[in-house]
């Protein structure tokens, strides 16, 4: 049957279908892999070579793990197009210092940059002064997204809790002004970066609880922020060293913002610190988080910093099957249009029946079976009955 399925298959796409599938390789890259996608395609067959080297963006990735010669083969290959280049610390021994001679002459068409470690097996303060030697002072004219993840690193000389990231700010004197994404992991930027002022997205994860989190500089970098419009921060391992926060901070332009976390001290300092006018969707998940019922955090949620949020999102697991007030978010949120619910193990309150209801568009809740179906299936025919043209999504698991 082989045949038939060349034939009738792969054999039977014409050589733009074909780019296309090889373009979406691009999304399943891995960035540890020695032998890349690219490579690996453009030697099945003669016209799945001659289709890949016609894609210079398919070429457009290098990487320390990569060979000097695979990565000389990319720069050459990609032409013109963005490059996206990648650095991680399980390098095989593969040279930084040498990575740097290659991809740092290309510069001008560096899109994208990130910095993974995992599996550090030197020192933290070592890696940081190698990527500040070889990283400093560069101008960056297409550069729009940066990512650095410092996860995993083993540091042989001090206490895993009191790594001080801050040393890795080699890219603080970087020309970025195009930049538009930043993702961090464990370590916050200085707010005096060349590029904040463009910066549209910012993604902050922070996974660990001995104080490693400076809450204040967090919100210093927040502040130098002027265009930022999507916010997301993961604080499972918030500290709870907030006493010493200066005044309010004002995000003027912030439209979308999520949170993570499991600490009742990390919602309420984002809800009495920031001042978020122009906020429209807010997203609160507190999923991992088996000690605090709804209610309780639902009380915490304060609208004087984000008066005008049309889509409420809320992720609970509450163990303990209370009850929460439906009145609570209306009261909080007005404007309310949309409205998604992931608590399976609560159940709302009747209360809402003599409320006035904010302008639903859609409904989404996720119930257990089981725990006061007809409450919760009554309050859907409420919702239906008094709000026409609404959309509704109704979970049982």
């Amino acid at each position: 049957m082989q045949p038939y399925f060349l034939h009738f298959g792969i054999l039977s796409l014409s050589d733009d279908i074909l780019a296309l599938i090889f373009e979406n390789l691009l999304l399943e890259r891995d960035g540890y892999a020695r032998v890349t996608p690219e490579h690996c395609i453009s030697h099945v067959c003669r016209r799945f070579r001659s289709v890949s080297l016609g894609l210079p963006k398919l070429w457009s990735h290098v990487t320390n793990n990569m060979s000097r010669k695979w990565v000389a083969i990319n720069l050459l290959r990609s032409k013109s197009a963005g490059l996206a280049v990648s650095i991680h610390s399980n390098t095989w021994r593969r040279s930084i210092a040498r990575f740097a001679q290659q991809v740092i002459p290309h510069a001008r068409r560096w899109q994208s940059f990130r910095l993974m470690t995992l599996e550090l097996r030197t020192t933290y303060r070592t890696f940081s002064q190698k990527l500040e030697k070889q990283f400093a002072s560069l101008t960056l004219p297409a550069l729009t997204f940066f990512e650095m993840s410092l996860e995993a690193l083993t540091d042989p000389d001090m206490d895993f809790d009191n790594t001080n990231f801050d040393d890795f700010e080699f890219y603080k004197s970087w020309d970025m002004p195009k930049l538009r994404h930043v993702n961090m992991t464990h370590h916050i930027p200085p707010n005096a970066i060349r590029g904040s002022k463009t910066v549209t997205s910012f993604t902050f994860t922070n996974h660990w609880t001995s104080g490693e989190l400076d809450i204040q500089k967090l919100m210093d970098f927040l502040s130098s922020l002027d265009n930022l419009t999507e916010l997301s921060l993961e604080l499972t391992g918030y500290a709870n060293n907030d006493a010493g926060l200066a005044d309010r901070i004002v995000l003027p332009k912030v439209e979308s913002f999520e949170l993570t976390t499991v600490f009742p001290e990390a919602l309420e300092v984002m809800m009495t610190s920031v001042w978020m006018p122009a906020l429209t969707k807010l997203s609160i998940d507190v999923s991992e988080d088996d000690q605090l019922p709804m209610r309780k955090w639902l009380d915490l949620i304060s609208t004087k910093g984000c008066p005008s949020v049309k889509d409420f999102t809320f992720i609970h697991q509450d163990y303990t099957h209370c009850a929460f007030d439906l009145c609570t978010i209306f009261e909080k949120f007005p404007n309310m249009q949309n409205l998604s619910l992931d608590t399976p193990n609560s159940f709302a309150s009747t209360a809402v029946y003599s409320l006035p209801l904010p302008p639903f568009r859609s409904l989404s809740l996720t119930h257990k079976s089981g725990i006061n179906l007809l409450l919760m299936d009554g309050l859907t025919d409420y919702f239906s009955y008094n709000i026409k043209n609404l959309s509704i999504q109704y979970f049982y698991f």
